[in-house]
């Protein structure tokens, strides 16, 4: 038997054959367990295994020792499933610091995406082969594709929120029974002189001026039902007061599981002036 290679059809035959290919003999499982030869080849595989295992955790370690305490705080977020936003709040920081941050943490450990960073650090947490080797504990598939899953789903939201965030025009996402805000891009909050968090404070009656309040309540209403997509040169109140002029197409939308109006805001309070200038000199 010895120059032979093992060939094995099932769980039953194994064909012995030469270097040629031609067959040599055919021997049952009983026959290999007893010649040794099987077994020996289990324990390589199973060494090299370990060996390999242990060798990409030790690297894991490593890659994660040369983040600083920062990279490490915002790692621990990235794979527990939160996305940008939710951590610039929690850590007291700006979303494009986190993303500094995240771009850093990849870059370190050797990964393109946090699904990458999920199946590494999985590699040091259960023993496992992140190349799919075999492994002394293998993880709960339902739980390493839960989180690959996750990490894929926050990676899809932090894009759409940068798009949202780069917009030139104004977001604003209302509750439609409520009337408070429950969404804000950069560009509306440069707009009215608030931050995020202030505005996700506010509702629809308190960005427009008080004096036009039951027509604000009548047009929300109509926008919340389909009638109205589309209003011109509406009054709009900034922060410190000051009043300018958008015009805000709307539409019905289900947000977080609620009914909701999205509002899309561009200022027209230029252009305003400018017809305004028109007419007088053509009176």
């Amino acid at each position: 038997m010895r120059g032979s290679r093992i060939i094995i059809l099932d769980d039953c035959t194994t064909v012995l054959a030469d270097q040629t290919g031609c067959v040599t003999g055919i021997l049952s499982s009983k026959d290999l367990l007893s010649d040794g030869r099987l077994l020996d080849r289990v324990r390589q595989r199973v060494r090299e295994a370990t060996a390999r295992t242990k060798g990409e955790a030790a690297d894991v370690r490593a890659r994660q020792a040369s983040l600083s305490s920062r990279e490490r705080e915002v790692m621990d977020r990235l794979v527990s499933g939160k996305h940008t936003k939710a951590i610039a709040r929690e850590m007291g920081i700006s979303p494009k610091t986190v993303e500094f941050h995240r771009t850093n943490v990849l870059r370190k450990m050797g990964v393109d995406s946090v699904v990458g960073l999920v199946r590494i650090l999985l590699t040091r947490a259960t023993g496992c082969s992140a190349s799919g080797g075999a492994a002394t504990f293998p993880p709960c598939p339902f739980c390493e594709e839960h989180r690959q899953a996750q990490a894929v789903l926050n990676q899809r939201t932090d894009e759409l929120q940068a798009i949202c965030d780069g917009m030139v025009d104004g977001l604003l996402i209302a509750d439609a029974e409520t009337k408070r805000f429950v969404r804000a891009n950069c560009a509306i909050c440069r707009m009215l002189g608030y931050s995020e968090e202030e505005l996700l404070c506010k509702s629809v009656l308190d960005i427009h001026p008080t004096d036009n309040l039951s027509h604000v309540l009548e047009t929300f209403q109509a926008q919340t039902e389909g009638r109205l997509p589309f209003s011109e040169c509406v009054p709009v109140q900034r922060k410190d007061g000051s009043i300018f002029f958008a015009d805000i197409a709307s539409k019905q939308i289900v947000y977080h599981q609620r009914p909701c109006a999205i509002k899309f805001f561009r200022e027209t309070t230029e252009r305003r002036m400018m017809e305004e200038a028109l007419r007088r000199e053509r009176d």
